[in-house]
């Protein structure tokens, strides 16, 4: 199963009344692993589409969960989706940055940023 897969997976039980906590308990995890998939459900459709073809990981979704601007979001995912090649350093350094500096958060601003980070690190 993929993470979108499994979180829906997961939803379906939920609606039949079961917890979080019991489901997880059912299964052999805990409430926060079951509450952690549950929130990719709540990525943009084109996210949810990077992540169950394996072009971005769990860990990176978790990253642009950080960013509260949903084209941010996109954006972010947009420029992390490169087969063959590992960015998570990157996107999360590139996360880190974003958080950390209010104007980055303006569309063009990021955009140049996100590309000169990719170019530095061989990416583009």
């Amino acid at each position: 199963l993929t993470p979108i897969e499994e979180a829906e997976a997961f939803r379906g039980i939920l609606e039949t009344g079961v917890t979080q906590t019991v489901l997880g308990e059912r299964i052999g995890k805990s409430q926060s692993y079951i509450a952690q998939k549950l929130r990719l459900l709540g990525l943009p459709g084109p996210i949810q589409f990077y992540l169950s073809r394996g072009l971005l990981t769990e860990g990176h979704t978790r990253q642009l969960l950080r960013l509260r601007d949903i084209y941010g979001r996109d954006l972010m995912a947009d420029l992390g989706v490169s087969p063959g090649k590992h960015l998570g350093d990157t996107l999360k350094g590139l996360l880190d940055e974003v958080l950390v500096d209010p104007r980055l958060n303006q569309r063009e601003l990021l955009l140049q940023r996100a590309r000169e980070l990719l170019a530095a690190a061989g990416h583009l």
